[in-house]
């Protein structure tokens, strides 16, 4: 069975998937950020940024990505 999640190519640990009946205010159906990273004790964290009509963007997650990864592992 495949994951309703898609990897975002160009930046490691960010993925999205395509809502079903949410729609941009441009009639497009609306995508959804999330990244995927370890914390500080090697658990698997997935974390929901925001939606592409909020104008969130795989760029902006893969920041997000990043600050997380470093919080954990150099403390807030």
């Amino acid at each position: 069975m495949a994951s309703k999640y898609q990897r975002v190519k160009r930046f490691v640990g960010v993925y999205c998937y395509d809502s079903q009946g949410k729609k941009t205010p441009k009639g497009k159906q609306d995508r959804c950020f999330f990244i995927r990273y370890q914390d500080a004790y090697g658990k698997q964290v997935w974390e929901k940024v925001g939606w592409s009509s909020e104008n969130y963007t795989a760029q902006f997650a893969s920041q997000v990505r990043n600050e997380r990864i470093r919080s954990s592992r150099h403390g807030s």
